[in-house]
């Protein structure tokens, strides 16, 4: 298969951002409260950053940014596939509440999302996205101002560069106002297809097996069975290849802020939806476990003035909503899950239970707290339990009467399933036609 093309409407609108970025930084106007930068980066595992430990570096960007901000070394996400887990980012609400089941599932118009709490409390909201699970289409328009979904091209497009160049549109169109702003940026490209970038990270070299840069997931899915340790490492090495691209973009919206002084005037906050496992639980892809390398995810959050710290306490993405709020000072709107997780906020006191979800495959949901995780599935009656402390891969699962913590923790885990169902809504979907539906195969979705 051919690498995967940079689209011409992305490749025009960079030369256009190019010409646009000025040579000599201009000052931007100090906003009326700080603005708000938000960064998901699609399918992006935490242990793969170099800030995170991992051998190659592949974020030195990301890296300059996390020396000055808190990192959360165990931030999970509320699912481990895109919609409901940026559903959950985006209300504090988790999955089953919204009613994210499958790929036709949208987001419920009537959610207070972020974006429409800072728009009502005076924000000017824009977002880029560059994936149809997080587009108009899928819902996730509701509050924003500008939404800019031209990079949402597929699987065999490289998006970064465009989304790079709508989001420093944005930022120099709002250069001269005294509004504040919240801009969210979807970055996709280290989802599959993986793509070598200009022969990272040594290419190939003797490499010679059945794994091809850009090659489809449909592909892949059906050699996943036959894919040898050396296969996987091969779609490491083009997945961290994926990273350091996305990485340099980042940095290009990072010193554009601090060129102009925007960034003292900014919260900035760098995630991620999910991971992706590479064989690690003998499969690959995303959506249908709850193991660490699909829901742990980075976080790194710098607040002007606050002083850098790593966190190691088990905090989740539905707390984004509430901690950006209490940052700015701003009410909290009824009915979110999340807590605040600023260093001395009550989403980090010690014995905090964290909370996922799927039913991509199985319906499973699991429970943090600690270096404890259980694991149920469906109506099985014993979960899987890990003590992470000692087994952070998950290779072994112990028997839950060996453990009284995890005795307990799958006492909360089942509560809070139990009272979670009892506020699940219907699912609200839409029609996907054949070629919607096709391309979602090749990304890996399309059945259950």
């Amino acid at each position: 298969m051919a690498p995967r093309r940079a689209h011409p409407l992305a490749l025009a609108l960079l030369a256009l951002a190019a010409c646009g970025e000025p040579t000599e930084p201009r000052q931007a106007a100090r906003p009326e409260r700080p603005n708000v930068l938000l960064v998901v980066i699609d399918t992006l595992r935490s242990d793969h950053l170099s800030c995170y430990g991992h051998e190659r570096a592949t974020s030195p960007q990301l890296d300059a940014l996390a020396a000055r901000s808190w990192v959360y070394d165990r931030a999970y996400a509320q699912a481990p596939w895109t919609t409901p887990s940026i559903g959950a980012l985006l209300t504090s609400r988790y999955p089953t509440t919204l009613g994210i089941r499958s790929d036709r599932s949208v987001l419920p118009e009537d959610e207070i999302t972020l974006a429409e709490t800072l728009q009502a409390d005076g924000y000017h909201t824009a977002a880029v996205v560059s994936h149809s699970f997080c587009s108009s289409r899928w819902g996730f328009a509701q509050g924003f101002q500008d939404f800019d979904e031209s990079n949402v091209l597929g699987h065999d497009a490289v998006t970064s560069e465009g989304v790079t160049a709508r989001g420093l549109a944005f930022l120099e169109s709002h250069r001269d106002s005294a509004q504040p702003w919240f801009l969210w940026l979807h970055y996709f490209d280290p989802h599959c297809a993986y793509v070598e970038q200009a022969e990272t990270f040594g290419g190939a070299g003797s490499y010679a097996g059945p794994v091809r840069s850009g090659q489809l997931y449909s592909e892949l899915w059906k050699q996943r069975r036959d894919l040898e340790p050396e296969d996987h490492a091969e779609l490491r090495r083009l997945y961290d290849s994926e990273i350091h691209h996305t990485d340099a973009q980042l940095g290009r919206i990072l010193s554009h802020l601090e060129s102009t002084g925007a960034l003292e005037d900014t919260i900035v906050v760098v995630t991620a939806d999910h991971g992706e496992e590479f064989g690690d639980h003998g499969s690959i892809g995303h959506a249908r476990t709850l193991h660490e390398e699909l829901i742990r995810v980075p976080l790194v959050v710098r607040i002007p003035g606050q002083e850098p710290q790593r966190i190691d306490d088990p905090v989740a993405l539905v707390d984004l909503y509430p901690t950006v709020l209490s940052a700015l000072g701003t009410e909290v709107p009824a009915g979110r899950v999340g807590q605040d997780i600023r260093p001395g906020g009550p989403g980090l006191q010690p014995g905090r239970v964290v909370y996922s979800e799927t039913s991509r495959g199985a319906r499973l949901r699991a429970a943090i707290q600690g270096p404890w995780k259980v694991i149920r599935e469906g109506r099985m009656p014993q979960p899987a339990v890990y003590d992470l402390g000692r087994d952070p891969l998950e290779q072994a699962s112990l028997p839950i009467a060996s453990a009284p913590e995890a005795q307990d923790l799958t006492r909360a885990l089942d509560d809070w399933w139990g009272a979670l169902k009892d506020e699940a809504r219907e699912e609200a979907t839409l029609d996907l036609g054949g070629e919607e539906q096709q391309l979602l195969e090749q990304l890996g979705y399309g059945g259950e």
